[in-house]
């Protein structure tokens, strides 16, 4: 099974030796434990306790114990002592398997994190964002629990494994029966792994949709309320729920009435032994002690069969995560971090990318900015501005023709190096539910306070915060909703100026702006860095004033390219 070839390749083989070793020991003093009924039984009935009777004779003689209190409290010290060994055997192991399991599940979240963030832009945006968020949360939990189960499973089969050995060392036909018993019920419990695994692919499902139709909720809460359409997202969360309970209704039927069945069977099981026992002659203590053992292995054997299945249960989650993270397997190569990105204008040279889904894009594209320009992009919707602006920062490659800056063809590791002079600021401004500081330098939160200012000042949103009793530590709601649309887009765009952008991008980015406003920021902007080459999508008219060129894109080409007045 990949998954546990792969949990065991992250554990490393030291330390899957290590566990495997403790979880052995843990069974190992737990059969010496249990070895010990043999002795106390034969002194309390009288009988003889065969084999281990006389190994327990020899130790009582060695230490002098021949009256009945004096071997009944070397036999209680024994219990003490194997208990005490079992006990801290135990913690040991137990914090091992807590820790490993822990690390294991957050380098695999982090793995798929990774792969996500690493991906090529095309491939992220065919993901549907539920599938996502449920991967990164409610998936890569279950994937926790198979980790528990595969823990488990080892630890139950060490347990049985002892106490099975203990039980042929004291009866061997109870333990052959035990074995038999045994294989009987993995039998049958292997016809089951394939409904825990059906049951786990409709949880699976129902759980994602139910994620969707959450998002949808929320991301258009404020229009569904304004126009009483809450409950069609409601109507839809409580059919995916009803299927989820259903399928978990179902399923813990079968698995309580699977277990009433093995329950019945060894109390059967146990009956037939002690009949066939008695009959048989075997010793009275040892019988006794092996039914006993026999009882005790029901839990780990009830306890193995639960975790195959729900190990099973858990697989499409895990084949789930594999199938995204090789859809986003492509991971630009790595670049020398001296490398200087690449500088100069920025050049289409008949240049095509077309949308597999409806056809829309851009086609025979011939275009060169220079730096310093400041160029508008007009057009109605679906023209193709966003797959322009897409193709000139590098999101996504063309299908024909090349994308240069300063020459360099914008391949994978260019266009790596180039989105690092790109700042990008778009129509709805995205910003986490931190500070006001930690909004505008994301990465570090450490941008000298002066620069701070400096940007709030330029996009005329400093006295606003100033005015907020804890300043640049303000903390914002989710997704910066304390503040207006237009506070929204004026903290983006003071966050893409402090990178101090050879490009700066802004696609619809003032359309919250009240107009003399966007004029004052866009006059500012262009006297800050004539260096600075600045494209601005837009379709208000005002907006474009400040820009020395126009660009007009109709379905997907260039109908005019003109100097603005």
């Amino acid at each position: 099974m990949s998954f546990v070839r792969e949990f065991i390749a992250f554990a490393g083989a030291g330390r899957v030796a290590v566990l495997l070793g403790l979880m052995l020991l843990g069974g190992v003093v737990e059969g010496l434990s249990l070895a010990l009924l043999v002795p106390l039984l034969a002194l309390i009935t009288g009988g003889s306790g065969g084999q281990l009777q006389e190994w327990a004779d020899g130790v009582f003689a060695s230490v002098g114990a021949e009256s009945l209190l004096a071997r009944l409290l070397v036999i209680v010290v024994a219990f003490v002592a194997a208990m005490t060994l079992r006990a801290a055997v135990l913690m040991v192991r137990d914090r091992a398997i807590t820790v490993l399991q822990a690390r294991y599940v957050e380098h695999r979240r982090l793995v798929l994190l990774r792969a996500v963030a690493g991906a090529r832009w095309r491939d992220v945006a065919r993901l549907r964002h539920a599938r996502v968020t449920s991967a990164l949360t409610t998936e890569i939990g279950r994937v926790a629990m198979a980790t528990q189960c595969v823990l488990q499973i080892a630890v139950a089969v060490a347990m049985l494994a002892a106490q099975l050995a203990l039980t042929l060392a004291i009866a061997w036909g109870v333990g052959l029966l035990a074995i038999a018993l045994l294989i009987l019920a993995a039998i049958v419990s292997a016809g089951r792994m394939r409904i825990a695994e059906n049951y786990g692919e409709k949880i699976r499902h129902t759980g994602q949709e139910m994620v969707h139709t959450a998002g949808q909720l929320l991301g258009g809460l404020k229009q569904a309320a304004a126009e009483n359409r809450q409950r069609a997202f409601v109507a839809d969360y409580e059919l995916a729920g009803a299927m989820m309970v259903d399928a978990q209704i179902k399923y813990r039927r079968r698995v309580t009435g699977f277990n009433f069945v093995i329950s019945v069977a060894t109390a059967a099981a146990a009956g037939l032994v002690l009949l066939g026992g008695t009959w048989a002659g075997t010793d009275g203590p040892a019988l006794i002690a092996a039914i006993l053992i026999l009882s005790r292995m029901t839990g780990p054997a009830v306890g193995l069969q639960r975790d195959f299945e729900m190990l099973a249960s858990t697989m499409p989650a895990h084949r789930m995560i594999e199938d995204m993270q090789r859809e986003l397997q492509h991971e630009a190569r790595p670049f020398a971090s001296e490398a200087p990105p690449p500088a100069g204008a920025i050049v289409f040279d008949r240049v095509s990318y077309r949308h597999e889904a409806d056809g829309g894009g851009v086609g025979d594209i011939d275009l060169s900015i220079a730096p310093g320009e400041i160029v508008g992009v007009a057009g109605t919707s679906g023209a193709g501005k966003t797959t322009l602006i897409d193709l000139m920062v590098g999101l996504i490659a063309p299908q024909a023709g090349t994308v240069t800056v300063g020459g360099a063809m914008l391949d994978d590791v260019a266009a790596r190096r180039w989105r690092e002079r790109v700042a990008y600021a778009a129509q709805d401004a995205f910003l986490t539910n931190d500070t006001i500081r930690r909004n505008l330098a994301p990465e570090t939160g450490e941008t000298d306070e002066l620069a701070l200012w400096e940007v709030l000042e330029l996009v005329a949103v400093a006295d606003t915060i100033r005015a907020m009793p804890a300043g640049l530590d303000t903390m914002l709601a989710e997704r910066g909703s304390r503040l207006s649309g237009g506070e929204r887009q004026r903290i983006a765009i003071a966050r893409a100026l402090l990178r101090r952008p050879a490009l700066l991008i802004l696609d619809e980015a003032t359309n919250a702006i009240d107009i003399a406003t966007e004029r004052r920021i866009l006059g500012a902007l262009v006297k800050r860095d004539p260096a600075m080459t600045i494209v601005i999508v837009a379709h208000r008219g005002e907006t474009l004033e400040h820009c020395t060129r126009i660009l007009t894109l109709e379905q997907g080409h260039v109908i005019g390219d003109e100097a603005a007045g």
